[in-house]
């Protein structure tokens, strides 16, 4: 167990866990890594730390198997580096819950990765906060690998992305529900490879909040089988009336946009 330490200015790896099991930290403060911590052991815990700056590299590349990342905050501002690398996890589920992720540069919170291998195992992203500050090229999370188990995804708020969601490869079993997606240039980004050969992957994205239920404006937010018809469906019919948890699953409103001066100003 690692408790109540501070590693910091490290050119290298702060902390490594490799082939080790029940490993824990805790109240931890990592600041200037090149990466602050990579996990390749088995149920590796991570609670009540804080993470502040990188230089370069990828601030925690999760590699290992059963993981809990709970109740952390993330505040990173480095372009280019994401702040957490996901990849090539197998055996024992992995939880990523009660965080606090802020991101103020061109890079992703969460990165499911292609470099490290593609998945099956269940990864469980409930409960935690993304907050960006609008950079280009900024996401909440970031699919660019295959999974093959369930990702749930949900009781997040995620706010102030270019993106909030960006789906770059198929994926077998994600569920996207009870999540408040918010104040985004993009909600949700369907972009898949294989789709575009052909292989279509739908995404059922019902039951979360737009900040509206104006179907055309949720539309608006989501890029799709509407706006590329060589990718997927995106569904996000019915959605929540109001932020969670307050809000419930409502049909949403499909009536059409203002199309006068007058409508614009009266909608």
């Amino acid at each position: 167990i690692i408790s109540n330490s501070s590693i910091v200015d490290s050119t290298g790896i702060g902390v490594y866990f490799v082939n080790t099991t029940n490993c824990a930290m805790d109240n931890v403060t990592f600041d200037s890594h090149t990466v602050w911590f990579l996990d390749q052991g088995t149920n590796t815990s991570v609670t009540n730390s804080t993470f502040l700056e990188i230089s370069g590299g990828v601030g925690i590349n999760l590699q290992g198997t059963g993981a809990l990342l709970q109740k952390n905050t993330f505040n990173f501002s480095s372009s280019d580096s994401d702040l957490l690398q996901v990849g090539g996890l197998t055996g024992n589920n992995t939880f990523i819950q009660e965080n606090t992720f802020n991101v103020f540069g061109d890079n992703a919170a969460i990165s499911f990765s292609e470099e490290d291998g593609d998945m099956d195992v269940l990864v469980s992203i409930i409960n935690n906060t993304f907050t960006g500050n609008d950079a280009t090229d900024s996401y909440a999370i970031s699919f660019d690998a295959l999974t093959t188990d369930l990702i749930n995804i949900s009781l997040n708020t995620l706010q102030n992305f270019d993106t909030a969601l960006a789906i770059v490869e198929n994926q077998t079993n994600l569920f996207i529900e009870n999540n408040n997606i918010i104040n985004n240039s993009a909600a949700i980004y369907m972009g898949s490879d294989e789709s575009k050969l052909g292989n279509f992957f739908d995404l059922n994205a019902t039951n979360n909040w737009f900040e509206t239920i104006q179907e055309y404006q949720i539309e608006n937010l989501v890029f799709h089988q509407e706006d590329d018809s060589s990718l997927g469906l995106i569904t996000f019919c019915p959605t929540l009336n109001a932020a969670y948890p307050s809000g419930i699953s409502t049909a949403c409103d499909e009536s059409s946009p203002p199309t006068t001066e007058q409508e614009v100003l009266n909608s």
